[in-house]
């Protein structure tokens, strides 16, 4: 339901700001980072970078709302613009200093779209790829599947995260995905291909020890797992049907797999609604790798209690902290998840970050190239805190 608001075109920004709630994230020490690669309040430079950045994702929302077929949708996605405009202006006259990071504009953006009835404007072009590739999806389960049986195999770890990697490209948060996607020159299998070269070359420096935790090490499916790990999904499409859920199927034969999605659908990001029907689908399907899995308690789909693109770790949902404890490792996917909001989030167990870096000021934060595939992987640091699970607010 949309939020309850004055009927006037008020263009007060700051009422539109949500009040952070939930739970600290319970593999992170406390203090728990500020969400962003940037302080806004003291990096101004890059101010004009991000607000054109989200003004051409406006006219992007604005052209797919027009294009949904739904006549009264426009107006009210143009009164949402509006005063998220207010804020972009404020920003770019540094009359917003209390916005400290990028998260945080999309947060007001996103609470902007609920407030307006619009709670997923990109759910038409989401749905639409979702039934474009869901013909390919079982074959790559069953390939996921096969994969894993690979005992010790580095080939398979390449194959699957060069997946991984491919179907991050579908971001449509993204100006350079945006731009790729309307030419239709987003190419996931040219991906594909051209990332396993990258990918062999990545891994061949990394401590075989780390290695061994992902690479294929089945056990029978009547067997206790290896341990827990959490994977952290970002879009929608290909980079959920195509990406995760075959990684997901992969490390399943050896790990019980939670996979972690939004709760409130937020740009083309994957969001609980969704991925549970394709969850329910594809687990259906008659002797198939994911109905297998999931049979066996190896595979489990939760909500992380957050609905934006990219994770805030100090508000959680309380059942994801209850699937998390002990994990063994975990995988952050993406660019807002994995770099924009947690690039220097320290955890208690290694995390595995994984994404393409689509943003060239995000590439030069980072030391990296925009375009480029990025794999890392950290070690656990920091201590647990009795603060650990906590409500923040």
């Amino acid at each position: 339901m949309p939020v309850e608001k004055d009927a006037r075109r008020d263009l007060d920004w700051r009422a539109w700001r949500p009040e952070p709630h939930g739970f600290r994230f319970c593999l992170t020490p406390d203090p728990p980072e500020l969400p962003g690669l940037w302080d806004l309040a003291r990096d101004t430079g890059v101010i004009p970078h991000w607000t054109a950045i989200f003004r051409a994702n406006a006219r992007f929302l604005l052209e797919i709302v027009a294009a949904d077929g739904d006549r009264d949708a426009p107006p009210r996605a143009s009164r949402a613009i509006e005063i998220f405009e207010a804020l972009l202006r404020d920003l770019d006259s540094g009359e917003a200093r209390e916005m400290r990071t990028v998260h945080g504009v999309t947060l007001v953006r996103e609470h902007l779209l609920r407030g307006h009835d619009l709670p997923d404007p990109y759910r038409g072009i989401k749905a639409r790829e979702a039934g474009r590739l869901l013909l390919e999806v079982p074959a790559a389960l069953e390939r996921a599947w096969e994969l894993a049986s690979w005992e010790g195999s580095r080939e398979a770890l390449i194959e699957v995260l060069s997946d991984l990697l491919a179907g991050n490209l579908f971001d449509l948060g993204s100006r350079w995905t945006q731009e790729a996607f309307r030419a239709g020159e987003l190419d996931i299998a040219g991906a594909r291909r051209a990332y396993r070269g990258w990918v062999a070359e990545r891994l061949a420096g990394w401590d075989p020890a780390v290695l061994e935790r992902l690479e294929p090490r089945p056990r029978p499916l009547g067997a206790p797992a290896e341990g827990r790990v959490l994977l952290f999904a970002d879009n929608a499409g290909p980079d959920f049907l195509l990406g995760i859920l075959p990684a997901a199927v992969f490390w399943s034969r050896r790990w019980e797999v939670v996979v972690v999605v939004n709760s409130l659908p937020a740009s083309s990001d994957i969001a609980i609604e969704e991925a549970r029907a394709h969850w329910t689908l594809l687990g259906a399907l008659p002797g198939g790798p994911l109905g297998r899995a999931q049979a066996a308690g190896r595979l489990a789909l939760i909500e992380s209690g957050t609905g934006s693109p990219g994770i805030d770790l100090r508000f959680v949902g309380a059942s994801l902290n209850e699937k998390a404890g002990g994990a063994s490792w975990i995988l952050l996917e993406g660019q807002g998840r994995a770099i924009e909001t947690n690039w220097t989030t320290p955890f208690l167990c290694p995390v595995l970050r994984a994404a393409v870096v689509k943003d060239p000021g995000v590439a030069e934060r980072i030391g990296g190239s925009a375009g480029q595939p990025l794999l890392r992987w950290d070690e656990p640091r920091g201590a647990t805190s009795g603060d650990a699970g906590k409500e923040m607010r």
